[in-house]
């Protein structure tokens, strides 16, 4: 990368050399297989620096969360991803810079509290700058060229199917842990409930364990019955029609 960068800093050779293209790779340039791994998004210094630093960063902390093979299988899933589309579209040339952001997503995804000090200044969430990576490949996917968004989705194509069932499961366990939070709230509240309640004096047998409840089926009451304590029972059945 900084072979590459500085190569067209200095005006020896552009950018343009090293992308993939596939019409110049089947001319013969084959060292654009993996060239275009090496070109970075940023043509300035400063930003140049604060992209490789992020890049090395990312790609230290996700190798030792996954181990260097799983590491290794979701980049170069993303850079064969790439590779295919620039066949399908020999016309347009492809880079790094959406296959490298997908290693950004992964990492945000991995440690959304991390924060990063933005110009080694500004302290901000990497979930926050995911979620602005996030609209970027939206907005590229709904309003940019057909090239740009099939290169969007197809070097992002990686993160999709390493955290797709990730998230998929997720939110399978938490509609599972709401289903089930439900029904202990929904038993806690039935156990709660008093299994005998006076008509008259509103005492349950919760409130008053010690009270001896009596139903009565009269036509008043009905034939399913209402409930009394020993003491409105007697109020009741004096007051009832005869």
């Amino acid at each position: 990368m900084f072979l590459v960068f500085g190569l067209e800093y200095f005006n020896v050779v552009g950018r343009e050399f090293f992308l993939l293209q596939a019409d110049a790779v089947l001319a013969g340039q084959i060292w654009r297989i993996l060239s275009f791994l090496m070109v970075p998004a940023s043509v300035s210094p400063l930003f140049f620096l604060f992209e490789t630093m992020i890049l090395v960063l990312v790609g230290d902390a996700l190798e030792e969360e996954w181990g260097i093979f799983r590491f290794n299988v979701y980049y170069m899933t993303g850079a064969l991803f790439t590779i295919v589309l620039a066949f399908l579209m020999p016309e347009f040339p492809q880079g790094s810079y959406f296959l490298n952001l997908s290693l950004f997503l992964a990492f945000a995804t991995l440690f959304p509290d991390f924060e990063f000090l933005v110009f080694f200044v500004l302290p901000v969430k990497v979930k926050y700058l995911a979620i602005l990576s996030g609209l970027g490949i939206a907005w590229t996917v709904v309003f940019l060229p057909l090239p740009m968004k099939l290169a969007a989705l197809t070097a992002v194509g990686n993160y999709l199917i390493f955290f797709g069932v990730q998230f998929l499961r997720g939110a399978q366990s938490r509609a599972r842990l709401a289903s089930r939070r439900m029904q202990t709230a929904a038993l806690e509240r039935h156990q709660n409930e008093p299994r005998h309640q006076c008509t008259i004096c509103g005492k349950n047998d919760r409130t008053d364990p010690d009270l001896e409840f009596r139903y009565c089926t009269c036509p008043v009451c009905g034939p399913q019955g209402k409930a009394f304590c020993i003491s409105d029972l007697d109020i009741h059945n004096k007051e009832k029609p005869a």
